[in-house]
């Protein structure tokens, strides 16, 4: 959610499990207005909310649809004549993979062979799966993958850009681990101070 407000986006909310017995979207609705500031359309908010049941499917086709237009009244398009970009939604490690990163592109391509840079770490993309675990050499706007050649794990959030060699991948990478830890130092400072 700090994502869609830093970028003062409009959110698409799916209130899931409507299939259980003990299932209540108004209380989530209620809980969702006063904790997140998430107001539902159909109490005169502007926050779209679709009730689904991933188990059985039920309203699946709404949640497409409004999301769907919901990017077409906000005319949300992505950039694909740019560097690939976006953001990291997972990261694990796995025997004999390594690093294996969750992206999600949101603007640009990305393939193999690209260096990449999420935070404090870096590295060269050597494969790239779809959601179904199936290879593809190229991912564009709005596509999830999963990718592995990170040398360590970014962490959940972190924006990643492309970086043009592997130098500049580390060079960045290192830039935003000394601010990171001039960040901590000057956090630890402080805490000193007023505690």
């Amino acid at each position: 959610m700090r994502f869609a407000r830093s970028a003062n986006a409009k959110s698409v909310v799916a209130i899931n499990k409507i299939d259980k017995e003990a299932a209540n979207p108004q209380l989530v609705k209620t809980q969702l207005a006063s904790e997140h500031g998430l107001n539902p359309e159909e109490w005169g908010g502007d926050t779209v909310m679709v009730e689904v049941s991933a188990k059985t499917g039920q309203n699946l086709d709404k949640l497409l649809d409004m999301a769907l237009l919901v990017a077409d009244m906000e005319d949300l398009r992505a950039d694909e004549d740019v560097p690939a970009e976006g953001l990291v939604i997972e990261a694990h490690m796995e025997t004999g993979r390594g690093a294996v990163v969750g992206l999600l592109v949101e603007n640009g391509h990305l393939r193999p062979g690209h260096y990449l840079v999420a935070g404090t770490a870096y590295g060269r993309v050597r494969t790239l799966q779809d959601f179904r675990g199936k290879t593809v050499k190229d991912a564009g706007p709005s596509m999830p993958v999963n990718m592995t050649g990170f040398k360590e794990l970014p962490q959940f959030g972190d924006g990643f850009e492309i970086a043009k060699s592997e130098k500049e991948a580390r060079n960045l990478a290192q830039k935003a681990k000394i601010e990171q830890e001039k960040m901590a130092a000057t956090n630890q400072c402080y805490w000193r101070r007023y505690s």
